[in-house]
């Protein structure tokens, strides 16, 4: 017997994950935000290989749910859950939500949760996100005098100018505030070294090996500036949830791309500002007026469309 999708009934959510810290935090806020509404009950799924998928899949059957109550939303991001979430569906029911453009075609999934810099075409079941999910809140005590760096690394979308970069940072830090700047696994080891040499009483260094789970979101909480290097759309849209003042550092694109489209259009909307922008005398606007909240108003149109009955075709729009 499949679960049924009754108003008031207790909702249960098979997560799974692929243990990539990004992902998690992605399907973590969508369901932090569906039990903001819902008395939600959540089993964590862990990935399987294709060829036991594949078994699974011919025999109808999903051996790691054996113990779990059938799922009502089965919730996944990272490309390795995908089989796993059509496996479990076909053997017990539920409705699949993918977060982040899936690798199998999209009409197999019951709703694909894209970000708006990776549009697909036009389908009934896609919910365009403003940026890749999260789960922070808007921070309601960050300090306006402290700032937050944080650096990205080589990309396909942005050429890594270290020098040039490293001289931001230093006209940045001239500018007053105390800083706390941090890397990521991404960071050449070069430009690594060198930040090393940016320590003062203004900015304080903190490699990415040297913080653990939470210690970013904290941050967030605490910095109402934020600049980000172009490359990380997860990070300026964490900076943008949390309610932050946000600045973008000078990477050029490497020619006409998805990302450097979805920068100029976080521009032209004020969400952001760019540091040439900066530099000629423009203040960073601030998102906490209106932080951005995409995590629950995702968790709300599912709400509508999987247990009040509204139908997919305004989520074209949004």
């Amino acid at each position: 017997m499949r679960a049924a999708l009754n108003k008031g009934a207790e909702i249960i959510i098979w997560r799974f994950t692929d243990g990539k810290a990004g992902h998690d935090a992605q399907s973590q806020g969508l369901i932090n935000a569906l039990s903001n509404y819902l008395d939600c009950r959540i089993y964590e799924i862990p990935p399987c290989s294709l060829r036991h998928c594949l078994s699974n899949l011919i025999h109808c059957r999903f051996p790691a749910g054996d113990l779990m109550p059938d799922p009502v939303f089965l919730i996944g991001a990272g490309h390795s859950t995908h089989a796993g979430m059509l496996c479990a569906r076909h053997a017990r029911g539920g409705k699949n939500i993918v977060l982040m453009r899936p690798s199998l075609p999209i009409r197999w999934f019951d709703l694909c949760l894209i970000p708006d810099h990776d549009p697909p075409s036009k389908h009934k079941n896609v919910l365009r996100t403003r940026g890749p999910l999260n789960s922070l809140q808007a921070s309601q005590a960050a300090d306006p005098g402290h700032g937050l760096i944080l650096l990205g690394g080589t990309s396909h979308h942005f050429l890594w100018d270290e020098s040039d970069l490293l001289q931001q940072v230093v006209t940045l830090s001239a500018s007053g505030g105390r800083w706390t700047l941090v890397d990521s696994r991404r960071t050449p080891e070069s430009t690594s070294k060198a930040l090393n040499n940016l320590v003062s009483e203004k900015i304080a260094y903190i490699p990415w090996t040297s913080t653990g789970p939470g210690w970013l979101a904290e941050k967030f909480q605490k910095c109402g500036t934020v600049w980000v290097t172009p490359d990380s759309m997860s990070m300026i849209h964490e900076a943008l949830t949390a309610g932050a003042a946000v600045g973008l550092f000078r990477l050029a694109p490497r020619g006409e791309n998805r990302l450097s489209r979805a920068i100029r259009r976080l521009c032209s909307e004020h969400l952001v500002t760019a540091y040439d922008d900066w530099l000629q005398g423009q203040t960073l606007g601030t998102a906490a007026s209106r932080p951005l909240n995409e995590a629950d108003r995702c968790a709300r149109m599912i709400i509508d469309k999987f247990r009040l009955g509204a139908v997919a075709e305004p989520f074209l729009d949004c």
